[in-house]
């Protein structure tokens, strides 16, 4: 597996391998890779002549008042894995090379689910998304880019930004990856302590409930009070948001007028927040 840190390196490795027709497969991470990241990886090697991984813990991303300075990092871990995994390289840039001085400040205009949910608690967030999305897509120039459905609301924005921005891209929205007890896996489960971790599990169990109720009574009402009462038990998760919506994130109405409804629910656990979502009906490949 090769490892790259410069853009200049990147560009020599990858453009004769476009000129001769070879697909190269993408898989963007911030690190600290688990199962999760590694089920993007291992589409990607399925699916693609060539894949590369990047690691970056963009900074643009994160607010004043979040965890970018402590965000979880595994560099040797992380090798290792995108090694066994079968990744062919893996990209590690330093924040200068990826927000260059002389980089223009591009402002991207968020559509319109940028602005509700994550995006409504967390301003700025998903610009800085779009912004490194660009920019890693500039410099690697995929055929294909793997997200996970875990971060919902992002893997929505990322669809549209691409076939408005980069319609050569296909995007390949990947399934979440799950602990035994149904959490939901991502980086910031390590700063969970002992007791958050086990309270945690309130967070699938929320979106079950959810999901039966709605099956049961075809009523957002009932089933928002339904997962409501199931997350009122974990008294240590505040809920930040639980919301039944659409699949492409639109309001849907009490009698399913809208098809595929899903459930999406952000909660903090002291320091950690955490996201997830469930579809509330039969998926194809289910």
């Amino acid at each position: 597996m090769l490892r790259l840190s410069s853009v200049p390196e990147v560009r020599k490795l990858l453009v004769p391998m476009r000129m001769t027709g070879m697909t190269i497969g993408f898989v963007p991470t911030m690190g600290a890779l688990h199962n999760g990241h590694l089920s993007l990886v291992n589409q990607a090697v399925k699916h693609n002549d060539f894949t590369v991984v990047s690691i970056f813990v963009n900074p643009a991303q994160f607010g004043p008042n979040e965890d970018f300075g402590r965000y979880p990092r595994s560099p040797d871990e992380d090798l290792q894995l995108l090694q066994e995994s079968g990744a062919d390289a893996v990209f590690m840039p330093e924040v200068s090379e990826i927000y260059a001085a002389e980089s223009p400040k591009i402002h991207f205009q968020l559509p319109e689910i940028g602005t509700i949910l994550c995006g409504a608690t967390r301003p700025g967030h998903f610009e800085g998304v779009l912004m490194v999305v660009s920019r890693l897509f500039n410099i690697i120039s995929p055929q294909k880019a793997y997200f996970g459905q875990k971060d919902y609301q992002q893997l929505q924005i990322i669809t549209q930004f691409t076939k408005e921005t980069f319609s050569e891209v296909e995007i390949v929205p990947c399934a979440i990856v799950r602990e035994n007890d149904g959490l939901a896996m991502s980086s910031r489960n390590r700063y969970l302590l002992p007791e958050e971790r086990l309270q945690a599990t309130g967070i699938h169990q929320t979106l079950q409930a959810v999901k039966s109720k709605w099956l049961e009574t075809n009523s957002i009402e009932d089933a928002i009070r339904e997962g409501n009462g199931v997350l009122n038990n974990f008294r240590l998760l505040k809920k930040e948001y639980l919301e039944i919506m659409s699949a492409d994130l639109r309001p849907v109405s009490s009698t399913r007028e809208r098809a595929n409804p899903i459930a999406l629910i952000a909660v903090t656990i002291g320091k950690t927040r955490l996201i997830d979502n469930m579809f509330l009906e039969k998926q194809p490949g289910d």
